[in-house]
């Protein structure tokens, strides 16, 4: 019985670290060149990923342009929106989202066509979620909605470190 406890602890390490890997899905694509995003880029240092329904979009605003200032280029910033979330047409979002791609060059702008990360990340549709992970791809906060006052100082912490 022992033993089948620590191998039901591990295996559920091993499921919760694999379920935020995703490889070169048609239904989630960059906005900047159009090719299948991988989390694989998320590797090599910190990185901050807001998975986004239009809707939403306001929620985090002011804390994540904050959060824009105090970065020193050592956090990556990757903004996925959730395009089947929303009532808004495609193009008008794909538009706005290439707009925001020059404004924030090093912000890596993601579509989501068919929720394909909120079921396999196990994210809350319809919201703002967000989400850090360390440089070995190892999810260190995960929230959804607007950030608490006390969220919001635990990513400040976790991005200084």
């Amino acid at each position: 019985m022992k033993y089948l406890s620590v191998f039901l602890i591990f295996a559920t390490m091993l499921m919760a670290q694999n379920s935020y890997t995703i490889k070169n899905d048609n239904n989630v694509r960059l906005i900047k060149d159009n090719r299948p995003f991988s989390s694989d880029i998320i590797k090599g240092k910190t990185f901050l990923v807001n998975y986004v329904d239009p809707d939403a979009r306001e929620v985090n605003r002011a804390f994540m342009r904050e959060l824009e200032k105090l970065n020193n280029g050592k956090t990556g910033s990757i903004a996925i929106i959730n395009l089947a979330a929303t009532w808004l047409p495609n193009s008008l979002i794909e538009g706005e989202l290439k707009k925001s791609q020059k404004v924030h060059p090093t912000t890596l702008y993601v579509k989501d066509y068919n929720k394909v990360l909120v079921k396999k990340w196990g994210l809350k549709d319809n919201d703002y979620n967000t989400l850090i992970f360390d440089k070995n791809k190892k999810l260190l906060f995960k929230a959804h909605g607007k950030l608490t006052p006390q969220q919001q100082k635990q990513i400040k912490e976790i991005l200084k470190k």
